[in-house]
Parts: structure tokens; sequence; C-alpha cells
């Protein structure tokens, strides 16, 4: 089955390689959930970078995966394939801003942030049904990593 018109785009490979996670949101089981392991793997090696690379880094992805997913979206049939992953690395890695996070914070905000996202409460379901393309693709996940970064930032004031 093919569900790419223009699978000989020279953006197609790049495009598709950065939108699935590096084809991990090819593995049929739960590829969101993977998604979201393999953005959790990057940012535990990222968490210990100064601010200003955190930023940087981040600026980087949100452009790559906002392209990769418009690229992607023009040559598919489907509105938001759950092949495409990136909006999940995006939304997760809105965490590198919250400083010194534990090992266990971190798997507390992968937690929330997948609950988040599968059951998009609020602006985070708002934005699922109400925008369309790239946006539409990116923006929940996003959300949801804010929602994730203030309900871990609350949590650390209140607990420690």
């Amino acid at each position: 089955m093919t569900i790419f018109k223009n699978k000989n785009s020279s953006t197609w490979g790049l495009s598709a390689f950065i939108a699935t996670g590096f084809f991990t949101g090819y593995i049929p089981y739960a590829p969101g959930t993977l998604g979201s392991l393999l953005a959790l793997f990057f940012l535990y090696f990222l968490m210990p970078l100064t601010l200003t690379i955190k930023v940087l880094v981040f600026l980087c992805l949100l452009f790559l995966g906002f392209w990769s997913v418009s690229s992607l979206l023009s040559s598919l049939q489907e509105k938001d394939p759950s092949y495409i992953v990136i909006d999940e690395i995006c939304g997760l890695w809105v965490l590198l801003f919250i400083e010194d996070l534990s090992n266990i914070e971190l798997f507390l905000a992968f937690m929330i942030f997948r609950i988040l996202d599968i059951f998009k409460p609020g602006p985070i379901g708002w934005a699922d049904r109400n925008l369309t393309g790239a946006m539409g693709v990116m923006m929940d996940d996003l959300f949801a990593g804010v929602f994730t970064l203030l309900i871990v930032g609350l949590g650390q004031l209140l607990l420690f």
C-alpha cells in the first residue's frame, strides 16, 4: 500500500526520517509512546547543557519538526498519521526548560505527557480538533509539553 503521492521528491527521505523519529514511528505498536521514549532518551543527555544551548537545540528541533511534517503532509492522504512522531518529540522536549530534573521526575514527566497527549484535555484537544496541517499535528503535543512542564514545575515547588 502506497501512502505517499510523491515518494521521489528530493525532500521526502529526509522529511520522513525526521517526522517519523528516525523511522521509529513505523513500528506498528504504540508509535506515539515509542517516539516519546526516543525523545526521553535524547532529553536525558541534553538536560545537563546550558540553557542557551538547550534553547538553540529546541528551536532547531521545532523548525525541523514543522518543516518535516509540512513536507510529509503534502505527500500524504492522511491528516495526522500516527507514524509521525516528531510532534511527540518536540512536545516532550519542552521539558528542556526545567533545570535539575531527577531521573524519577523525568519518568513522571514522561507519564504525565503521555496521559495528556492521549486524553487531550482542554487546549490540547482544541488544538487537535481545530488546527490543520503541520500546525495541527504539532501544536497539541506542544501544548501537552507546556502543561507537563507546568505540572512538573509546580510539583517541584510544592515538594522540594
